[in-house]
């Protein structure tokens, strides 16, 4: 199972990327919006109202705890990161970014 996060910003929906169970977070880079570490990455989030992919509304730290429980899979999936693709890339805390929509 999965769940795709987006922040509401002026009306706008922006995608924050993506929880799948027994997989890291998967965070959705803006490079457009200056959104290409995890310090960006959370001004944004915390720019508007986050809600899930089923219209739940999502507290920050909520998604922060997300985020960290879905940290510790790296480990155990470090076959999955081990190439980063076109589009991809990771910051400075080990957190990939894709640059490119997915769902």
């Amino acid at each position: 199972m999965s769940t795709n996060y987006e922040v509401i910003v002026d009306g706008e929906p922006i995608h924050l990327g993506k929880a799948s169970g027994g997989w890291p977070f998967n965070f959705q880079g803006h490079p457009e919006r200056g959104v290409v570490d995890y310090e960006s990455w959370l001004a944004l989030a915390a720019s508007g109202r986050i809600v899930d992919e089923y219209g739940a509304e999502v507290t920050l730290a909520e998604l922060e705890d997300v985020v960290a429980r879905h940290r510790s899979y790296r480990a155990e999936r470090r076959y999955h990161f081990s190439q980063v693709h076109d589009g991809q890339h990771d910051d400075a805390r080990g957190n990939r970014f894709s640059n490119y929509e997915f769902c």
